[in-house]
């Protein structure tokens, strides 16, 4: 669905299938661009066409992520009543889960006694000798502590402690002193319980910090998850099986099709993919690597959406004509301005518009 100046939602007569739609995207950003846009929009139209609401997925940890949404409601970029926005983290895991109390936050008595000292410690020895010192770092008003660095006598850190913006603790990450590298992460939902753990290995031969295991300590038991995309296309078969409704799971970021198109599709889910952008490099045939999972699970796909013909003809001219290819243009709904068409063009004169990235 592309933007449209007018009102797309005062469409009468449009009848669309009594479906459960998602639409999935990697996290919520800040400042968002036109496929975020697009799938805001799309959700909106949905919601208020079918009259139930529909899912924006999100799947990435995010400390932000009910001050975005919250944004998103108040500026009305989506209704409540149409639109829900989902975050894997703050919505699935942290919610259905009887982990163990955190009890060794950061209490206020000492965040209080830290600020008080920090203008001390200037003329003073005495303070910088504590057993444990405390770096606050926060978030740009200058007052909302983003996050608490523990550092030792050497000044290395050992531990950090992430708030929301609201002062809730949400993260926990543990160092090693001796290499400064994380090898932990505990996750802690509202009620202060650890929902989560992740386990890190420094991979000598490979020099990068490689995710290890995770666990989540769901109200089932412990689920252990070998990496990110596990335990995200965990949460889409749950999704699948709330209820025997349709459901229709719509990806357009490449990044996230092998979390949701590698899970095994129950009878009543249909999954399909939107292109957005060009697909090759140098050479038409030859596809970027970011759409090979794409092209890998074209079978078990209900539907592929291209905003070109041009496109649709060269990914048939690669894996050949499918019945689930549709060519979906980006419209605008206006009304070409008379005034404007008899003009008198300018010779030699040309008007582009683009976006830097």
């Amino acid at each position: 669905m592309g933007e449209k100046q007018s009102d797309p939602l005062k469409n009468e007569g449009i009848a669309i299938p009594n479906m459960t739609y998602y639409f999935i995207s990697g996290n919520l950003p800040h400042d968002y661009g036109g496929l975020t846009k697009s799938l805001l929009l799309r959700s909106k139209l949905f919601g208020k066409l079918s009259q139930t609401p529909t899912t924006f997925l999100t799947f990435g940890f995010d400390k932000e992520f009910s001050t975005k949404k919250n944004q998103l409601y108040e500026n009305k970029k989506v209704h409540p009543k149409f639109t829900r926005i989902l975050n894997m983290y703050n919505d699935f895991l942290s919610k259905n889960t009887s982990g163990r109390l955190f009890s060794e936050k950061t209490s206020l008595k000492e965040i209080k006694n830290h600020n008080k000292n920090r203008f001390f410690a200037k003329f003073s020895k005495i303070f910088r000798r504590q057993k444990n010192n405390l770096n606050f770092n926060f978030y740009e008003d200058g007052k909302s502590i983003c996050s608490i660095d523990y550092m030792n006598n050497e000044k290395k850190r050992f531990k950090r402690e992430e708030f929301t913006r609201q002062g809730l603790l949400c993260r926990v990450s543990y160092f090693n002193i001796e290499t400064g590298r994380l090898y932990c992460q505990e996750f802690i939902n509202d009620n202060h319980n650890v929902y989560l753990d992740k386990h890190y290995e420094f991979i000598e031969g490979q020099n990068e910090l490689q995710l290890k295991s995770i666990n989540w300590y769901s109200e089932n038991g412990v689920l252990k998850f070998s990496d990110e995309s596990e335990l995200r296309r965990h949460w889409i078969e749950v999704l699948e099986l709330e209820t025997d409704q349709p459901k229709l799971f719509l990806v357009d970021s490449r990044r996230q099709d092998k979390h949701v198109f590698r899970v095994k599709k129950a009878a009543s889910s249909y999954y399909a993919a939107i292109i957005h952008s060009k697909h090759y490099g140098d050479n038409p045939l030859h596809v970027k690597p970011r759409y090979r999972e794409l092209l890998s699970h074209l079978y078990n796909l209900d539907a592929v959406f291209f905003i070109t013909e041009e496109q649709k003809e060269d990914f048939q001219r690669i894996v050949g004509e499918h019945k689930t290819f549709f060519y979906t243009p980006h419209t605008m709904d206006k009304s070409l301005d008379k005034k404007v068409l008899k003009t008198q063009s300018e010779k030699n004169k040309a008007v582009i518009i683009s976006r830097l990235v």
